[in-house]
């Protein structure tokens, strides 16, 4: 069976952000060319996720994506502010749709996926880009892995993906411990920040 989509998102192209926009967006801020120089780097993952091109707002509050030229020096920042609204308002209507897939889940420490891929690169197959975000969770053996443990299951995904000969252009990012779906310091509670959630831009 195909993955669950939680939800749909939008993409925008352009550099200056707006001063408003919806939850569980994409847009565009670098150029192909101006990504041979500068790179993107969110400073709020809990709210806003920065790759290859790309920026994807996941929750409501202050989005703050800094551009870096290649030395690390901050070229220009890019800030909005994120924004729950209805279907009917006009933040909305920006861009086009993004499938956000299940997350897929992963034991302390490691970058093997849990469970099949199979139904993730069936999804994958017809999309544009593919953005793939890894997580780890706020136990201190993940959080100071090196290298990161959650790009490290960004990149395991993103391979298995190629492996079953999904086209699309895969972008992986690591976001570590900044975006946690729980505080709690259980196992059990830790397991559900152990992941890597896949966005299908169309």
């Amino acid at each position: 069976m195909p993955p669950t989509l939680v939800t749909t998102t939008t993409i925008a192209s352009g550099s200056v952000a707006p001063k408003a926009v919806a939850v569980l967006k994409a847009f565009r801020v670098l150029s192909a060319a101006d990504a041979k120089r500068q790179s993107i780097v969110t400073a709020t993952p809990d709210v806003c996720i920065a790759g290859g091109l790309y920026v994807v707002t996941v929750d409501i509050g202050a989005c703050v994506v800094h551009v870096k030229w290649a030395s690390g020096a901050v070229a220009r920042d890019w800030k909005t502010s994120v924004r729950s609204v209805s279907l009917s308002s006009s933040i909305y209507d920006l861009g086009v749709s993004v499938e956000v897939l299940d997350p897929i889940f992963f034991r302390h420490m490691s970058s093997v996926p849990m469970g099949y891929l199979a139904p993730v690169a069936n999804a994958a197959m017809s999309a544009k880009t593919v953005f793939v975000v890894g997580h780890s969770s706020l136990f201190a053996s993940e959080v100071l892995s090196k290298p990161s443990i959650s790009l490290r299951r960004a990149n395991a995904v993103k391979q298995a993906l190629t492996a079953k000969r999904v086209r699309s252009e895969i972008i992986a990012v690591s976001v570590s411990y900044g975006s946690p779906v729980s505080l709690k310091l259980s196992e059990s509670a830790q397991a559900s920040n152990r992941r890597v959630m896949v966005y299908l831009f169309s």
